[in-house]
């Protein structure tokens, strides 16, 4: 515990080692955006980024999310094709904190009502993962 103690409040000692490959989900562990190469700054385990610093671009597990959140929904057979657009578009506004992340939230909520518990808590979790912490905090409330 001493040692694991001493690398999270100073998480740039040169002796912590990343772990090739994520232990969660099993993909390779990347320390620097695959696009423009700019490191990224993990400082605890629970600090995890959706957009890269550098250029913007979405991290391969935000991607990822995405994607399989727009996936998922295009296979949403209790939805019309307005209100599966509707909800894909909600996706990206809901991991960034900007002007329209209330906005989007409320459209989400909106739409996951017409759904089965199950299937708009898959849907919930999917982008709460890689979600604003704004986003988070208003489909909590």
């Amino acid at each position: 515990m001493g040692r694991l103690r001493v690398m999270m409040e100073n998480p740039e000692r040169e002796d912590r080692k990343t772990q090739a490959f994520c232990t969660k989900c099993g993909a390779r562990n990347i320390t620097a955006c695959e696009g423009c190469q700019t490191p990224i700054n993990h400082r605890f385990p629970s600090d995890v980024h959706s957009y890269c610093a550098g250029c913007g671009k979405p991290f391969p597990w935000t991607e990822t999310a995405l994607t399989t959140a727009r996936e998922y929904t295009d296979e949403l057979e209790e939805l019309s094709a307005e209100d599966k657009t509707i909800l894909k578009a909600t996706f990206t506004d809901l991991t960034v904190d900007s002007p329209k992340t209330e906005v989007a939230a409320s459209r989400f909520k909106r739409i996951l009502r017409k759904l089965a518990p199950d299937v708009a808590e898959t849907i919930r979790k999917t982008i709460v993962d890689i979600a604003s912490e704004t986003t988070v905090k208003l489909l909590k409330g």
